[in-house]
């Protein structure tokens, strides 16, 4: 029988002290479902519903994301999603801009009653993206030759990937001291951090990836297929959307003594 607990003592440091000892003890050894995650509660919420509807249509569930976070995904993965439309199809281009137009409108929409989370969007130019659609042809989204296989994005706080090719068209490889930032038109952090950098009068290499095709595809190659900038390279190792500070860091670092 459990022993009560005594008085003065509070239930937090009581429970925690009983299950000290039982572990000490060794009674939690071997317990059922021991090192397994924990199934999924039996208890229905208010958006099951919702998710087994969209499992059966086999539908994705960014669905129930905010609209805010649609729209920024959307133009994340616009590239990819243009590069489905053959360029040698009759009206191919009609096709395009009439996608990038219906993104655009809704775009405004949000814009004119956002709703919460507020975030910076911005419209997708659209001869700008026409021009990539066509730059890229079919084979836009395929991977930097020579570059790192990347499964996931690479995010500050988890390893970051070596990079083995620098996607500049001279084809130059940069000095691994270099720190290369890359960025497109109309991204609010980009504008964010280059001001940062700007006011600490530090220099890096800037990438348009609008400018660059296979800058595009590198940064796609490193974010997941998406292109997530501003996207950062430092020291030879890639960075998607790094903290200013890292990249501040890494220039002052650079810099002649």
């Amino acid at each position: 029988m459990t022993e009560r607990k005594p008085a003065g003592v509070t239930i937090e440091s009581w429970v925690e002290r009983q299950i000290r000892v039982a572990a000490e003890r060794g009674d939690l050894d071997g317990l059922p479902g021991a090192g397994k995650p924990i199934p999924p509660s039996p208890v229905e919420d208010d958006t099951g519903w919702v998710r087994r509807k969209l499992e059966e249509e086999g539908l994705s569930t960014d669905a129930l994301l905010p609209m805010s976070l649609q729209l920024r995904r959307e133009i994340d993965r616009l590239p990819r999603t243009l590069a489905d439309i053959d360029p040698r199809a009759p009206g191919a281009e009609a096709e395009v801009r009439t996608h990038v137009a219906d993104l655009n409108r809704r775009i405004a929409e949000w814009v004119r009653a956002p709703s919460p989370p507020v975030l910076p969007i911005a419209p997708v130019p659209v001869d700008a993206a026409v021009a990539r659609w066509r730059a890229e042809g079919p084979a836009a989204g395929a991977p930097v030759p020579g570059a790192a296989p990347i499964t996931r994005p690479v995010r500050e706080e988890a390893s970051p990937a070596t990079v083995t090719d620098d996607p500049r068209t001279d084809g130059s490889r940069p000095p691994d001291r270099e720190v290369i930032v890359y960025w497109r038109p109309g991204c609010v952090f980009c504008q964010r951090l280059r001001a940062i950098l700007w006011a600490r009068r530090l220099r890096p290499t800037m990438i348009n990836i609008w400018d660059d095709a296979r800058a595009a595809a590198f940064v796609r190659s490193v974010a997941d297929g998406d292109e997530t900038v501003p996207t950062v390279v430092i020291d030879g190792v890639a960075h998607v959307n790094p903290a200013p500070k890292t990249v501040v860091a890494a220039l002052r670092r650079g810099r002649p003594a």
